[in-house]
């Protein structure tokens, strides 16, 4: 049978699905990000928006690309940073590693 969308799911239960993927990964070094000083700027100074590799636990903006949108979607994701193609506007793209 196929996947369940996590957005029928309630919040809590949709939050640890979402967490439990993550952890799943293993490691602790995969919700690095940018220091808040330097999100300010980039919305400022040059109207980003968005980021292209986040995640629900990492995301400064309310709008992100992420690895698993079936489970980040009701916290913001826009899908995979590779399937955005985005009309106009300026984001953030701090590669995952």
């Amino acid at each position: 049978h196929g996947a369940t969308s996590t957005a029928a799911l309630p919040a809590d239960a949709a939050a640890l699905v979402m967490a439990l993927r993550y952890r799943s990964l293993g490691g602790g070094g995969f919700q690095l990000s940018l220091p808040t000083p330097t999100f300010e700027v980039l919305a400022k100074d040059f109207g980003v928006s968005a980021e292209c590799f986040a995640s629900p636990l990492n995301c400064w903006f309310g709008r992100f690309c992420s690895a698993f949108p079936d489970c980040d979607a009701p916290f913001g994701s826009l899908g995979s940073f590779f399937d955005f193609r985005p009309a106009r506007g300026a984001f953030e793209v701090n590669p995952p590693f």
